[in-house]
């Protein structure tokens, strides 16, 4: 009994060592970085480091809001502020 203890331990510990990146929010610089790298010619772009609570797909998800400006238009966006992701974009004006 006691080995299995001894085994199971160190298993437990290797994986919520593991899974803490994902339950922690990233750092708006990064998730605003990772955002700029879907667009060309990206000439500003600014991200509000408060994150905010929206209701999306039927539970609350913590976002952060930013803009990027290309030469062309301005986008608005929304990111997930455990995974980066890009939930949803607005283009806000066409130049």
């Amino acid at each position: 009994m006691k080995k299995r203890y001894l085994l199971i331990i160190p298993v437990i510990i290797t994986l919520l060592y593991m899974s803490k990146d994902r339950m922690a929010m990233k750092h708006p610089k990064k998730v605003l970085d990772q955002t700029k790298h879907a667009y060309k010619d990206v000439t500003g772009s600014a991200i509000n480091y408060t994150p905010e609570k929206i209701h999306k797909f039927g539970s609350i998800t913590h976002v952060y809001r930013g803009m990027i400006n290309t030469k062309t238009t301005t986008y608005e966006f929304i990111a997930d502020c455990y995974s980066g992701e890009l939930i949803d974009v607005f283009e806000i004006q066409s130049l």
